[in-house]
């Protein structure tokens, strides 16, 4: 089953969490794990999510390849139309490089997009900047202010972030970062500027903890008013 687990330190909190995740996502898929103070959103909480960065890419890109390990890929599949190709990751660390890997290797572009599942408001006008900011570059990544980057909402040259990601996985290092210390040119593009784009910066907003939780569902309400 396909989980994305939200930590809770304050359990007085756990009810606002849980009726705030019902407004973004399915209610039936959130639950509270009392042991181990964790908000569970399961499968069809995360296919709904998958599918939104889905169908935003789809408008930017050509291939759309969505990596999973398995038994989650079925569910994922289950959610998306069947010219989306859903694998599963091609080796066993655990790792977000293994999923770019095994997409890397699925597709023919020249420039990827690498993203994660859960940005409930990704706009397909950022990705199209980030495109636009990789010419001449081995990596376009999202820079904040305070230095921040956003590794995984950023676009690369397929072939060079590929062998980067295989060697440093080789050489048993997994961080995203570890991939990107690897290539020679990196542009690394304010957010300020890709407020151009996407003035709020709404695809930067995931749900890995309650105050991304927060922050989702403040810019829903700005969108609808």
């Amino acid at each position: 089953m396909v989980e994305i687990r939200v930590a809770v330190e304050d359990v007085g909190r756990v009810s606002g969490l849980m009726r705030r995740l019902t407004t973004l996502f399915d209610r039936s898929s959130v639950s509270f794990d009392r042991s181990r103070k964790e908000v569970r959103v399961k499968s069809e909480w995360e296919s709904r999510g998958v599918v939104h960065v889905v169908e935003a890419v789809a408008r930017v890109v050509q291939e759309v390849v969505v990596v999973a390990k398995p038994p989650d890929s079925a569910t994922i599949r289950s959610a998306l139309p069947p010219k989306i190709h859903v694998i599963d990751d091609e080796r066993g660390e655990q790792s977000p490089l293994v999923g770019f890997i095994t997409g890397a290797r699925r597709v023919s572009a020249k420039d990827v997009a690498y993203l994660g599942c859960d940005l409930p408001l990704l706009a397909p006008k950022l990705l199209g900047a980030l495109f636009a900011a990789l010419r001449g570059y081995d990596a376009a990544i999202p820079r904040w202010p305070d230095g921040r980057i956003e590794p995984m909402v950023a676009v690369y040259g397929r072939e060079r972030a590929l062998t980067a990601s295989i060697k440093a996985l080789d050489s048993r290092r997994f961080a995203n970062t570890d991939m990107i210390a690897q290539l020679s040119r990196v542009r690394y593009v304010s957010t300020e500027e890709l407020r151009l784009a996407d003035p709020h910066l709404d695809s930067f907003v995931n749900v890995n903890s309650p105050a991304d939780v927060d922050r989702a569902e403040a810019r829903l309400r700005q969108r609808t008013g």
